[in-house]
């Protein structure tokens, strides 16, 4: 029997983004049992290339060395997890949209009128993450 990618890392909402000037398709929130920790407002984000990554909220501020402006994340994992987390979150985001019957990737037509949003407290206990 295969796990539900879910089952490691919940997601609690995911909202398409209509944008095609924006490389975000989907704001998330989600929920890593194990830690017992909710991150909200990710970022579901896809490359030039095709592929997809999730970033972290982040907030823009000016560089004082350059003056231009930057971002910085609100947290991070390290080299350790990093990886992991992000090919857990995509799977789970896949199994989500599976489940909720929206395309993937989750790329909105028509706004947040098509956006499902659905958070959750569900407790998911699963051997390490």
């Amino acid at each position: 029997m295969t796990e539900n990618p879910e089952e490691r890392i919940k997601i609690t909402y995911l909202t398409p983004i209509n944008d095609d000037k924006s490389q975000v398709i989907a704001i998330f929130g989600c929920y890593i049992a194990r830690q017992d920790l909710y991150f909200s407002k990710m970022k579901l984000i896809q490359k030039r290339d095709g592929g997809m990554f999730i970033a972290p909220p982040s907030e823009k501020y000016v560089d004082p060395k350059t003056g231009q402006d930057a971002y910085g994340n609100f947290f991070w994992f390290g080299p350790k997890n990093a990886p992991m987390f992000q090919e857990m979150a995509l799977e789970s985001i896949k199994a989500y949209c599976g489940r909720k019957g929206l395309p993937y990737p989750p790329k909105s037509h028509g706004g947040a009128a098509n956006a499902s949003y659905e958070p959750s407290n569900d407790q998911i206990d699963y051997p390490g993450f």
